[in-house]
């Protein structure tokens, strides 16, 4: 891959990220920060990857500033559909946890408040520019198949081992998405692996249904935490109990896809 190549997935990259932070403000809504979080993910994927070239510069990273708003929003949107689901969780009972959901209200607005005053288009127009400056003169077919296959053989390693933790969860989970970003940002459909003496295909589509499954898992383990995160004790009776039957449930919801999920990510992509 040329250097021209790699200027204009990086623009296209950094071209989003910055239509989506015009949107950030003034209320940072919940499709807005979503969307702004995806692209700084698509852009980290692809920066990560292209550092495997060995001529790739050191400084070829996302600036510190810029983590720091993608975590604070990050933080923004756990609230704001955690809000959202409990509300809907409630949506045809007479009496909601009116209490609770002032705590996750007010919490969000905190965050809020923290994230606007990091935030700065201006800071990411700048970090974008020294992304640009950074870029290597090309990325070889040779570092395009070691970083596929590092990665593979990464997320191969944790399915055997078999320690299907909620931290190694979301580290597959992370690995596979940045595959897929690569992958598809490339126009390819599939990529090739080498498993002991052999060479295997494999295709995005192995990746799609997964993906979703992966994500759903991470969303009932986020409103898991949510839901232990609020001083329940605070709140009136009727509503501690309510709310710690919904994050019971959400253990059990989250348990059971656990298992599911291990059974298919041995059966397609462990090595045995």
């Amino acid at each position: 891959m040329k250097k021209k190549q790699l200027e204009r997935i990086t623009k296209g990259y950094c071209r989003e990220l910055m239509l989506c932070s015009e949107k950030l403000l003034p209320g940072f809504n919940i499709n807005a920060v979503h969307h702004f979080r995806v692209q700084y993910k698509k852009l980290r994927a692809f920066l990560r990857m292209i550092r495997t070239e060995p001529a790739a510069s050191g400084h070829l990273r996302l600036p510190k500033h810029l983590k720091m708003v993608y975590g604070l929003a990050g933080s923004v949107r756990d609230l704001q559909l955690h809000r959202q689901r409990v509300q809907y969780v409630y949506r045809n009972s007479k009496k909601k946890p009116e209490t609770y959901l002032l705590q996750v209200k007010q919490a969000t607005a905190k965050c809020k408040k923290e994230l606007s005053v990091f935030f700065s288009e201006n800071n990411i127009k700048t970090g974008a520019e020294r992304i640009m400056q950074a870029l290597p003169d090309s990325f070889s077919n040779k570092a395009l198949h070691h970083y596929t296959q590092k990665q593979w053989e990464l997320v191969v390693q944790l399915i055997d081992a078999g320690h299907f933790t909620d931290a190694n969860m979301h580290l597959i989970r992370k690995m596979l998405k940045d595959l897929y970003y690569n992958i598809g940002v490339l126009d390819q459909d599939s990529f090739v692996v080498k498993i002991g003496k052999q060479q295997r295909t494999i295709s995005l589509k192995l990746f799609s249904t997964l993906m979703g499954q992966l994500g759903k898992f991470q969303d009932l383990t986020t409103e898991i935490r949510m839901l232990g995160t609020f001083h329940l004790k605070e709140l009136p009776v009727t509503e501690q109990k309510e709310l710690r039957a919904l994050r019971a449930n959400c253990i059990i919801q989250k348990n059971k896809l656990k298992r599911d999920l291990a059974v298919q990510l041995k059966t397609g992509f462990g090595s045995a």
